[in-house]
This record gives C-alpha cells, structure tokens and sequence, in this order.
C-alpha cells in the first residue's frame, strides 16, 4: 500500500488517518517524517483519538481497539542509551499493537526489527495553511 496527495483541512487528514488504520496489520512501527508542525502528532492524535505531543516525556501510551499505540518523539533524543533506557526495544516484543515514532532519522540505521511491518509516512506543510502533501508507504517486511 502506498500513495500521496495533498490533504487541505483537519477533518481530510483525521479521514485519511483512519483509513490508514483500518488497512494496517496486526502490528506495525508507523514512521512519521516531517518539519516541526507538518502534522506528525496530529497523526498519532487522530491514530488513538487521545495523544498529546510526547516531547518532553519521549513515550506515551493509548490504548485502541486494535492494540496498544506507542507514541515515541525522538525529537528530544540526546543519545543510543536514551533509546534503551526508556525501553524502546522493548516495545517491539508485543505481538500486536503499533508503535509511532517521530523523527525516525534519529534512530541508529538499520535498527528496527525486520518482522515489523513499517509504514513510512512523509508530511510536508503547503500553502494554504493548513494543507499538507502527504505521502505514505507500507512495507510488511524489511530494514530501515
């Protein structure tokens, strides 16, 4: 699955969202990349219906009816140990569920386990505000 467009309004990207969701498989690390403000924790708002932006804290959890939605912003990541020690490879040993992570660049290359399903999710803010062109890609097998 994969695709692009140019979503112009809150209520198209909350649609576009949720069908989004209805195609993922049981489990899938969800890669969101964009600017400050293109709409990366917009997203995960509109995935669990409840995030707030994690920056300060790098992880939250939601709960959804398809499983769990971990919700990590690695803007904030000083370093590979802050991964570890607030338990991010940990995330990866539920059987289902969805984890979410903004900034991705920041993670070391080739690090995601390959069993996960990746969907890669590319924001970019145009005019008029606040339109988006998003482009997006599910991989269910392979590296970063």
């Amino acid at each position: 699955m994969k695709g692009s467009k140019v979503i112009s309004c809150l209520k198209e990207m909350q649609d576009w969202v949720e069908e989004l969701y209805q195609q993922l498989p049981s489990k899938a690390v969800i890669l969101l990349h964009g600017p400050l403000g293109a709409g990366k924790t917009q997203f995960v708002q509109f995935l669990s219906r409840q995030a707030s932006s994690p920056t300060f804290v790098l992880h939250q959890r939601y709960s959804s009816e398809k499983g769990e939605i971990d919700h990590v912003d690695l803007y904030r990541l000083e370093s590979e140990e802050d991964l570890e020690s607030m338990g991010f490879w940990d995330l990866f040993s539920k059987p289902q569920g969805y984890i979410c992570v903004e900034w991705p660049e920041r993670l070391p290359q080739n690090s995601l386990p390959p069993d996960w399903p990746r969907l890669e999710v590319f924001l970019d803010p145009v005019e008029p505000y606040p339109s988006r062109k998003v482009k997006w890609e599910l991989r269910l097998h392979g590296g970063m």
